[in-house]
């Protein structure tokens, strides 16, 4: 990830390089958790179709996050393992973290157009649950992920 920045060390609040790009790997798999698990538990068929989503990287016009997506994909079973084991951070904390330290790291068009994207692909989760990729009806309890995760994401944006 060369287009990061070194994050300057005596500010507490920023995450350490390391804790940065692990969390920003996480990312797109909790935004897959929240809409996911909205209307119930995860399915095999659901992992499947965002292990397909996530190898397909053209979903997305944001270089950074289609290099992230790329990353989540290799360590897709590493993080579902982390997920039934219940050793992931909660999904709403990782979301403001790595927004927050985002908004140091790139420039204010690149966090947008990341954030915009990764709204788009929990759009993308939600339509692949119903029924197959991007064919199904979204649920109203993913309706409700879907507005949580905007909200979250919009909060974390205007804390630059």
């Amino acid at each position: 990830m060369s287009d990061v920045e070194e994050v300057k060390p005596e500010d507490p609040d920023q995450l350490t390089e390391e804790q940065f790009r692990r969390l920003v790997i996480e990312l797109p798999f909790h935004f897959f958790l929240i809409v996911a698990q909205a209307d119930g538990k995860v399915e095999p068929a659901e992992f499947m179709a965002f292990s397909e989503l996530l190898e397909s990287k053209k979903i997305c016009h944001s270089p950074y996050l289609r290099k992230v997506i790329g990353e989540t994909a290799e360590n897709l079973q590493g993080l579902r393992m982390k997920h039934q084991k219940q050793q992931l951070e909660d999904a709403e904390v990782v979301i403001q973290k790595v927004f927050k330290s985002l908004n140091h790291r790139l420039e204010p068009e690149h966090v947008k157009r990341f954030a915009e994207d990764l709204l788009g692909i929990g759009t993308l989760i939600a339509e692949s649950s119903g029924g197959g990729m991007f064919k199904g009806a979204v649920s109203e309890e993913e309706l409700e992920a879907l507005k949580r995760l905007t909200q979250l994401v919009r909060q974390s944006l205007q804390e630059q």
